[in-house]
């Protein structure tokens, strides 16, 4: 008896440890993972592809059912890899002491999609390398970077806004090369060393050399113009810094098309259980690849970065295929995030599950390391859901629980899930990751708690969300939550009317939705052949996407504005790329891209303050084939030349301030027929400016949008428009403020684009 009933016990013991997540088990994922014999983890190896396997392999060892391709674990895709030839090279030409030569894997390393060159020229700091006047934020203002090499510091301002999208991996490096910069340098924070990773790429490759830098170089050339380096540093997170060090440097890069090759996601699918909810999908994911080995043979394992991740999705998975959860979830472990989140881009395009069906995504990145606390980013999606969830578990657990609302959204295998419309959100553990793309980041500087905590809450919030009551699917265009990899959003309309008449005032006078349209810039520098690459890139994109109607002409406009669809417009951005061949314009508009953004006075359509013959040219053709130029320039003297082009149609974006210092000078110029001004507000912003340019300017001028939206929460937003409601009212009445918020907010944009 007594032998039964311990027989019992230990079954019981043995059945509920299998039921729970075990982070020592996911440790011993991490330890073979990180094995010698998988040298790194370099996606498109023989070696990543064995690490694959092995994945596939437990995963089918406990029945989850793979998602792959043709009814495997593995789901492949192309990677179009570059090969470093030799030893970058950078080194200070005239220091205080004279030259001094960095080390390679110490002192710098070649970035990410680097490219090739050698050249010889002065370098200048640029603050955190963002250009956007209209966010009150200009690191370029007064300074001539052409044929300059550029130092920028990696992170963003903390001024109180959501610098998200100005994310290092394109959009700084974009920026720098639309502004006429020859080289960077990206100024690593912290003082530890630099470690070297050999490079891999895809799509969108700059033609500059990028080296990330240490704080030593930076020092030596902050010496040059007297300045200390960590006030500079410190002062910059609230106002711009930018000033030359007098200091030469010399960059030299070489990096080669090498082949095409093959990557690996590993996929299954955990069936849920709900006849009507089993087909809304989780997908949650890390990526399994790390950097491989470097140059000089040194062994990246990657256990921090991420073979945690990867780790603890597996044993998620293991542990959710017994629970009864109504929602299916789908578990990826991601190929190619180090090398430009080649894996995730290419399930976002190609899901195994349809894409309209998937809800959110959860995705683990760094997860092993830290002090014991959870970290979840999120952009206010599901937080009415997973509040109560927070709070009820920081103060029964004790355990640090930490939601974060609109940051971390780029850099890791949850920016495509965004880009597509899904919402996403990012675990990592908290506290400090020394050792990140470092070698040292092996299975001994891991904290079995870490991934034990992670795990678990991981487990709860896949819970929260798989068994929420209703549907979690996205009832409007959830396409209009794109983010393009050349260029941020516009989005011309607020929430639907639907949404808006939530508000106590507007009850029975809901808003109407605006057309809305996502426009993506191609890249404004380059060679044609580049430019009419990405074309093709983005059309096949978008026209694989769902719910996207591409604006061709007025009818496709007529039909997104009906609210049917979201629009979206592939603009240019700049004309640079095609100043050699104007005919190039005319092809890009008829196959429609006609919408040109106009973001710099350098732009050759400018010479000065006027026109350039070029410029003349190009605004000629844009008008012929019903085209509009987009221009965020703030200045009288560039918008005189651009109305001096005819009949060009001309919208202009414009910040609060900067509208209402130019008032009247619009009043004077602008004609409804022409133009049209986008007034940008956030929700913090007083509701004055909208009134008094709505008053001062000619009826049908104005339009009013939420720069970056997507960093918005709703509340916010229907505080905001409730606002602008109650400030008209009492003075004009209820139906002439209704019908003025109607014309600035669907009407004006509507007319003028319809034209």
């Amino acid at each position: 008896m007594k032998k039964s009933v311990a027989l019992v016990l230990l079954l019981f013991s043995f059945t509920a440890a299998q039921d729970s997540f075990n982070g020592s088990a996911a440790f011993s994922y991490v330890e073979e993972l990180c094995l010698p014999k998988y040298k790194g983890r370099k996606t498109g190896t023989v070696e990543a592809r064995d690490a694959a396997l092995w994945i596939s392999t437990r995963l089918k060892s406990w029945g989850l059912t793979p998602m792959g391709d043709e009814n495997d674990y593995l789901q492949k895709f192309p990677m179009l890899v570059t090969e470093q030839k030799k030893k970058a090279k950078l080194k200070l030409l005239n220091g205080s002491y004279g030259p001094i030569e960095y080390r390679e894997n110490v002192d710098f390393i070649p970035y990410q999609n680097s490219g090739s060159a050698e050249l010889s020229a002065e370098v200048v700091f640029i603050g955190y390398g963002i250009s956007e006047p209209s966010m009150g934020w200009d690191d370029y203002a007064g300074m001539d970077v052409k044929g300059k090499i550029v130092l920028i510091q990696r992170g963003l301002p903390q001024d109180g806004q959501d610098w998200a999208f100005a994310n290092e991996r394109f959009y700084k490096v974009r920026t720098a090369e639309q502004k006429g910069a020859a080289g960077l340098l990206m100024l690593d924070r912290g003082d530890w060393p630099m470690r070297g990773v050999t490079i891999t790429a895809e799509g969108y490759r700059p033609h500059m050399p990028i080296f990330n830098v240490s704080k030593k170089v930076a020092r030596d050339l902050f010496s040059g113009c007297h300045k200390n380096i960590d006030h500079s540093l410190r002062d910059l997170v609230k106002k711009p810094q930018s000033f030359s060090f007098q200091r030469k440097m010399l960059m030299t890069s070489r990096f080669d098309l090498a082949a095409v090759q093959e990557g690996e996601n590993v996929l299954v699918v955990v069936r849920g259980t709900d006849p009507v909810l089993a087909e809304e999908y989780l997908v949650v994911g890390a990526h399994m690849d790390h950097n491989g080995r470097s140059l000089d043979g040194h062994l990246y394992a990657g256990a921090d970065d991420n073979a945690s991740g990867a780790a603890v999705v597996m044993e998620m998975a293991r542990v959710i295929r017994q629970k009864k959860l109504k929602r299916s979830i789908v578990f990826a472990c991601f190929g190619g995030e180090e090398q430009g989140l080649l894996g995730s881009r290419y399930f976002t395009l190609h899901p195994s599950v349809p894409a309209e069906k998937i809800v959110a995504n959860v995705n683990l990145d760094m997860v092993g390391a830290g002090d014991g606390g959870v970290s979840i980013s999120g952009r206010n999606y599901f937080l009415n859901l997973l509040d109560p969830w927070v709070r009820s578990h920081n103060d029964s657990v004790g355990k640090k629980l930490s939601l974060y609302r609109g940051s971390g959204m780029f850099g890791s295998d949850h920016a495509y899930f965004v880009e597509q419309g899904i919402p996403a959100f990012y675990v990592s553990s908290t506290g400090d990751h020394p050792f990140y793309h470092q070698f040292e980041d092996d299975p001994s500087t891991l904290n079995v708690q870490a991934l034990q905590v992670v795990g678990e809450r991981c487990v709860e919030l896949l819970t929260v969300l798989a068994d929420a009551p209703g549907s979690l699917l996205f009832s409007g265009n959830r396409s209009g939550h794109f983010f393009h990899l050349f260029g941020d959003q516009i989005d011309f309309s607020f929430q639907p009317a639907t949404t808006l008449a939530k508000t106590d005032s507007l009850r029975d006078r809901a808003i109407p939705a605006a057309v809305r349209c996502v426009v993506y810039p191609l890249p404004a520098t380059g060679e044609e052949k580049e430019l009419f690459t990405a074309y093709d890139d983005l059309e096949r994109r978008i026209l694989k996407a769902s719910n996207l109607l591409r604006f061709k002409n007025s009818a496709s406009f007529d039909e997104a504005a009906s609210g049917a669809k979201l629009g979206a417009a592939i603009a240019l951005n700049g004309s640079e790329s095609l100043r050699q061949n104007a005919a190039h314009a005319r092809l890009l508009c008829r196959a429609g891209v006609n919408w040109l953004c106009l973001r710099s006075p350098q732009d050759p359509v400018f010479d000065g303050k006027a026109l350039s013959d070029w410029g003349r040219t190009l605004l000629q053709t844009l008008a012929e084939e019903n085209g509009v130029v987009e221009t965020t320039l703030a200045d009288s003297g560039h918008i005189s030349a651009l109305l001096a082009a005819g009949r060009t149609k001309l919208l202009l974006r414009l910040t609060p301030v900067q509208a209402l210092g130019l008032q009247d000078f619009l009043a004077k110029r602008l004609d409804k027929k022409q133009a049209l001004v986008i007034l940008e507000t956030t929700p913090d912003q007083s509701v004055d400016a909208v009134w008094r340019l709505y008053d001062g300017l000619p009826a049908g001028l104005l339009h009013v949008a939420f720069a970056h939206a997507l960093s918005m929460a709703d509340d916010d937003k229907y505080q905001w428009v409730q606002q602008l409601y109650e400030a008209r009212r009492n003075q004009h009445g209820v139906d002439k403020t209704y019908t003025a918020m109607t014309r600035v907010m669907a009407d004006n944009i509507k007319k003028f684009i319809s034209k």
